[in-house]
């Protein structure tokens, strides 16, 4: 697996990676994979609504929020529960290289 520009989550001690860009095929992907240590090898857990690198990830009570990225992508939650992605409903605009800071760090 060759990837950049994605995502990475780590959730109860698992790592997942979120999308980005494969310099194999020359393409981008929405695909979610998952990290086995026992294997040392990875494994599709789902996928994204859409394809999408340079983005910015944040889990949240169980859900992961994906924003931004190339082209005009909606904002999306990952559902680990149901293994599912559901876009948002928001008015923020898409953005290239964009970084999501906790609600708490606001106040620092």
């Amino acid at each position: 697996m060759h990837r950049n520009d994605f995502t990475t989550i780590q959730k109860d001690g698992t790592i997942f990676l979120f999308g980005g860009y494969s310099d194999l095929v020359q393409e981008y992907t929405d695909r979610i994979w998952k990290y086995l240590p026992e294997s040392h090898s990875w494994t599709i857990e789902g996928n994204m609504l859409v394809n999408r690198m340079n983005f910015a990830s944040a889990l949240v009570n169980g859900n992961v929020f994906s924003v931004g990225g190339f082209y005009e992508l909606n904002h999306e939650s990952y559902d680990f529960e149901i293994g599912l992605s559901t876009a948002l409903d928001t008015t923020l605009e898409s953005k290239l290289f964009v970084e999501l800071v906790p609600f708490s760090f606001l106040g620092c």
